[in-house]
């Protein structure tokens, strides 16, 4: 039975390993996004960090 003010919501459960490795591949990949976002990001702020004078910048 559930809690009162609890919602209601039991958190989901992987059914199999099927189900378990799915999500960790789904990690792997969302883990590689972030990795090459934070890369960007910080090139960025080398950019910004020496007052915008990179070629790499340069239009």
């Amino acid at each position: 039975m559930d809690e009162p003010g609890d919602g209601g919501v039991q958190p989901a459960e992987p059914s199999d390993d099927g189900d378990r490795e799915r999500v960790a591949a789904q990690i792997e990949e969302l883990q590689g996004c972030l990795d090459l976002v934070s890369r960007k990001v910080a090139m960025y702020e080398e950019h910004l960090a020496a007052d915008g004078d990179d070629p790499l910048w340069a239009g």
